[in-house]
């Protein structure tokens, strides 16, 4: 069985009551390469995309509640997260995400008591210099 590539639609998602995240993909049973039913499944821990998901769900609020304050502020919108990786907010937000492997709001809360001002930098990359 393998699980084949996420799917850009429905689009991947954080669920916060769970701390996961998840996206959609169609798996194949390789044997004889038939196509399985599209699934959703969690995103492991070894894949940049979970990180980026995650990410996009953190400057969107729905990671920690007040977290943008208000996203309406956002220099850009959080999707460009999932599109644009060369560009130097999301290398800024994801890049410490997956250099540490920090993919759900517990390990967020972990590593933030290891370095308070983990992310610090990167996401003051997505805010006015006014805020």
């Amino acid at each position: 069985l393998r699980r084949g590539e996420f799917l850009p639609m429905p689009a991947p998602r954080y669920l916060r009551e769970q701390d996961q995240v998840l996206s959609f993909a169609t798996p194949r049973y390789q044997p004889l390469e038939y196509t399985l039913p599209t699934v959703e499944v969690a995103i492991p821990a070894d894949n940049i995309f979970r990180y980026k998901v995650f990410a996009k769900a953190f400057l969107e609020g729905e990671v920690i509640v007040g977290i943008p304050h208000d996203v309406s502020q956002l220099l850009v919108r959080p999707a460009l997260v999932l599109h644009a990786p060369t560009n130097p907010r999301v290398s800024g937000i994801v890049g410490p995400l997956w250099n540490h492997k920090v993919g759900t709001r517990a390990g967020l809360f972990r590593r933030w008591e290891e370095d308070p001002f983990f992310l610090l930098e990167g996401y003051l990359k997505w805010l006015p210099a006014s805020v």
